[in-house]
């Protein structure tokens, strides 16, 4: 209900926002990012008053993502762009060979999908300081995706041959053998947008690189996807019976899923899907069944 209203909320100020003369429209993207990006948020319970000198973490890529995206809208706001460049620059080290945590280590655990989608803003970074000639910047830049990428798709942990949904990403190295709905947001961008930028050189590998992302989203909708109710639950456990999996469902129907539907979790895999298809070429022959799934999501969204 609480999220009902925060919608029913926002289009009402959107319907009155609208009805303003151009001129003396209020931006409420600008006065999000001012009073909810640049400063005064909060990721995982821990307050934060500003954006360049957060840590890295998926809930402040998230936000430094959204800052630069705004910025993109309006791009005489330098200070949006100046201050996720800050972010970046204060997680990455100087060659971008290593993401950092506050430590000084690297803030890309074993196997931890959520420590990846952050990484989303290194691109547009990278392709504004090339017009800027700033190459020592732009390398750092694209070195630090392509960290990211390679950690996802040659170290991280997938579920083994034999099994269902083989070669499916984990969502954490602790849950072995687990696939979450949100987990294909933290994962599957980045690497679509790599993918994109650099990786169209070898036309070979990119599109075996392609049929890999879309298979993660082939594979947890197999198995997640409640054609009756039209949403998908949130996680699924190749192996239910696992003591990590005690949450799963031990029979059919939806052998190893969780028993919830989960709002947030569809929100996140009906972005991640966007986002994959926004960057995924039209003509690979993977993408017509990713653009099935995404109107099968939206489908049941709009349902309920």
């Amino acid at each position: 209900m609480k999220n009902y209203m925060l919608l029913a909320v926002s289009l009402l100020i959107w319907a009155c926002n609208s009805n303003k003369p151009k001129e003396e429209a209020i931006k409420y993207s600008q006065k999000m990012v001012e009073s909810h990006g640049l400063v005064d948020f909060y990721y995982n319970r821990h307050y934060q008053d500003s954006l360049s000198n957060t840590g890295w973490d998926y809930v402040s890529g998230l936000v430094a993502n959204s800052v630069l995206k705004t910025w993109q809208m309006y791009p005489e706001k330098t200070e949006y762009y100046e201050a996720v460049k800050a972010f970046a620059d204060k997680n990455t080290n100087e060659g971008g060979s290593m993401i950092l945590n506050s430590k000084g280590g690297s803030a890309l655990r074993p196997s931890n999908i959520d420590d990846l989608p952050a990484g989303n803003i290194y691109f547009t970074l990278y392709t504004e300081e090339m017009k800027k000639d700033n190459t020592k910047d732009a390398e750092r830049y694209k070195n630090a995706a392509t960290i990211i990428r390679n950690k996802l798709k040659y170290d991280h942990s997938r579920i083994a041959e034999g099994l269902p949904g083989s070669g499916g990403f984990f969502h954490k190295s602790s849950y072995p053998n687990q696939m979450w709905l949100d987990g294909l947001y933290m994962g599957s961008p980045i690497y679509a947008q790599w993918q994109h930028v650099f990786g169209t050189a070898d036309q070979k590998k990119n599109a075996k690189s392609w049929s890999d992302i879309a298979s993660q989203f082939k594979i947890i909708h197999q198995y997640t996807y409640n054609p009756e109710k039209q949403l998908n639950y949130h996680a699924w456990s190749a192996t239910p019976n696992d003591s990590n999996s005690f949450w799963a469902n031990k029979k059919e129907p939806f052998l190893g899923c969780s028993k919830e539907f989960w709002g947030r979790g569809m929100g996140w895999y009906f972005a991640a899907l966007v986002d994959v298809l926004e960057f995924m070429p039209k003509e690979h022959p993977d993408y017509n069944a990713v653009l099935g799934i995404l109107n099968q999501v939206a489908a049941g969204i709009a349902r309920w």
